[in-house]
């Protein structure tokens, strides 16, 4: 019988040692994306205070990001669109002809607010603001409250469109580095 009780509890050992390879975490796959360049104008924000670590990323200030992003969404349903959009945003002319044909015209877009700041990659290009300093470029992830207001054509009255999305987007800054840097 402690033999029967030996193997049993052997076997139940090896099973649950099975089920405890397969909980293991799944390894993270990133997939590679364009490299961070410069494009398209350099927003008018103002210079980030103090100096650039070379091993640290800069912290970018919500202040930014929620006018970064509302200089975005204030050319929304216009053909200024395009040009906030980067170039390596695909099918920008599509975009573009959705807003124009499903809001009305009369219709803006608010962001109310903007959580969970991200700065996924930052660089660096001396000299390459307009004031001569350094140029900071910085990949920013963002999760953004918005609201699409409009008046409805048919019943004259005011409508507002609440909406939570995802955005990723480059902000620029002027920047004056150490020499080491």
């Amino acid at each position: 019988m402690s033999l029967f009780r030996i193997a049993l509890t052997l076997l139940l050992a090896t099973v649950l040692l099975q089920f405890a390879n397969a909980r293991e975490f799944r390894r993270a796959i990133i997939i590679p994306g364009p490299k961070l360049e410069a494009v398209g104008s350099v927003a008018n924000l103002p210079a980030l205070p103090g100096k650039a670590l070379s091993d640290e990323r800069i912290p970018i200030p919500r202040e930014h990001v929620h006018r970064a992003l509302q200089q975005i969404m204030d050319e929304w349903g216009k053909p200024g669109l395009r040009e906030k959009l980067s170039t390596h945003f695909l099918e920008s002319d599509r975009l573009n002809d959705a807003i124009r044909s499903a809001a009305p015209r009369n219709a803006r877009i608010r962001v109310q607010s903007v959580a969970n700041i991200q700065v996924n990659e930052q660089a660096i290009r001396r000299g390459q603001a307009p004031d001569g300093r350094d140029l900071l470029i910085s990949r920013v992830t963002t999760t953004a409250r918005t609201q699409i207001e409009f008046n409805d054509a048919i019943t004259q009255a005011f409508v507002s469109l609440d909406g939570t999305n995802d955005y990723v987007m480059q902000i620029f800054h002027a920047i004056e580095l150490e020499e080491s840097q």
